[in-house]
């Protein structure tokens, strides 16, 4: 599957439809295992380079990914975000062997709820790829990213999904079409 969303990627890029305007926002994180794919690194690193215009947004994650620029574990400051509000931007080498594997991380309070089932309810984690070692992303655009998310975020699946307060709607309308396509459980124990 994770080669096949390169492979769609890679083909966007290759008819300009990704460009610093059009940003392709991918459910979940942009971190490909590399024990799950086909690709080779070299191919992988190729793919990559497609990657620029992509935003990955993970509803459940690791708070303890990261820390501060202090040393301090990031989850508290996570936990302590006020509505639509985000953190600094992190760096993040995923893969310690590849210098290539850097991403830039930060994570956003998509509302103001009243009840949350844990301090990080109602927080997506973003991530970009960085293009090479040592490249940074603007704050404008990490802003512009950020606001874009919240507003895809108020439409909500109250009652439809346990996970309302971590999901974008968008994302709720597209697993349910997909689920609405497979055959269903008793069908399929009255095969055999």
């Amino acid at each position: 599957m994770t080669d096949e969303e390169q492979m769609m990627v890679r083909e966007l890029c290759s008819r300009n439809l990704l460009d610093n305007e059009h940003y392709l926002i991918k459910d979940g994180s942009l971190e490909y295992n590399p024990s799950f794919t086909n690709l080779s690194q070299t191919e992988w690193n190729l793919l990559r380079s497609n990657y620029k215009h992509v935003v990955g947004v993970s509803k459940m994650f690791n708070p303890d990914l990261l820390k501060d620029f202090n040393g301090h574990k990031l989850s508290k400051t996570i936990a302590n975000l006020k509505p639509f509000e985000r953190t600094k931007v992190y760096r993040y080498q995923a893969n310690k062997d590849y210098k290539e594997s850097e991403f830039a991380i930060w994570y956003v309070r998509l509302r103001k709820s009243d009840y949350r089932e844990t301090h990080f309810s109602d927080v997506v984690k973003c991530e970009m790829v960085l293009e090479e070692p040592g490249a940074s992303i603007d704050t404008d655009l990490v802003n512009i990213i950020s606001a874009n998310i919240i507003r895809e975020a108020f439409p909500v699946c109250y009652g439809k999904d346990s996970r309302w307060a971590n999901h974008l709607y968008p994302v709720f309308l597209t697993e349910t079409y997909c689920k609405s396509n497979y055959l269903g459980q008793d069908i399929l124990l009255n095969l055999f």
